[in-house]
C-alpha cells in the first residue's frame, strides 16, 4: 500500500474538521492581531492561523499509522497531542509542520507561529505571531470546532486566560487583559455565523 493510498484511511469527516478548525484559527488569529501593537500589512495573520497546522497533512501522508494511533486516542489537550506525537514519530506536527514552511523558505513569521503555537513563549522571536495562534487554537475549539484527526476534551471556558500565548499578547490580569476578554467574548458569538458563510 503506498503512502497516498495510507492518508485516504482518514474518513471525510476527519479532514472537513480539519479545515474547518483552521479556517476558524485563521479568522481568530486574524482579530487577534488587529488588537497587538505591530502592523501586519499583508495576509501573515490569516496565514499563520491557517497553516498552523500544516504538520497534520504531512502526518497523515509520511505518518499514517502513527496519526491513526492518535486519532483513537482520547486526550485532555492540544500538548497532550503533541507529547504523544513526539513519542510515536520523534517530532509533533508543530514541528514538523514548521520544518516544511523553513524548508520552502517561507518567511519567519510563518515558520515560528507555526512551529511554536503551541509552545509560544519557547519562540526565539516572532512570538506574538505564535501566541495569537496558540489562543485562537483554544477558542475555536472551545467553540465546538475540532482540530481535526485528534480527540481532545472540549477546552473549558476561560481556560486559554492561562496560557503562554495570552500572557504573551495581554500581560496578566490588567485592564488590556479585560479589554480582550471582552471583545473575543464578542467574537466568539459571532464565529458560527461567519464561519456559516464560509464553509
Amino acid at each position: 500500500m503506498t503512502r497516498l493510498q495510507s492518508s485516504t484511511q482518514f474518513a471525510p469527516e476527519l479532514w472537513k474538521n480539519l479545515w474547518n478548525h483552521s479556517v476558524g484559527t485563521a479568522m481568530l488569529t486574524r482579530e487577534i492581531l488587529a488588537s497587538a501593537p505591530i502592523a501586519v500589512d499583508d495576509e501573515t495573520d490569516y496565514l499563520v492561523g491557517l497553516l498552523h497546522n500544516l504538520g497534520k497533512i504531512i502526518m497523515a501522508y509520511a505518518f499514517p499509522e502513527e496519526l491513526m494511533t492518535v486519532a483513537s486516542t482520547p486526550l485532555a489537550t492540544p500538548n497532550e497531542v503533541c507529547a504523544l506525537e513526539r513519542e510515536l514519530i520523534g517530532w509533533d506536527h508543530a514541528q514538523i509542520g514548521g520544518y516544511y514552511l523553513e524548508r520552502h523558505n517561507l518567511t519567519e513569521e510563518l515558520v515560528f507561529a507555526v512551529r511554536y503555537h503551541n509552545e509560544p513563549d519557547k519562540a526565539p522571536r516572532q512570538q506574538i505571531f505564535a501566541a495569537a495562534v496558540q489562543v485562537a487554537d483554544y477558542l475555536v475549539r472551545h467553540n465546538g470546532i475540532a482540530g481535526g484527526f485528534e480527540q481532545v476534551s472540549v477546552i473549558p471556558n476561560d481556560s486559554w486566560h492561562d496560557l503562554p500565548g495570552w500572557k504573551i499578547l495581554y500581560g496578566a490580569d490588567g485592564a488590556e487583559s479585560k479589554l480582550a476578554r471582552a471583545s473575543l467574548e464578542n467574537t466568539l458569538q459571532r464565529l458560527p455565523s461567519m464561519m456559516a458563510g464560509l464553509l
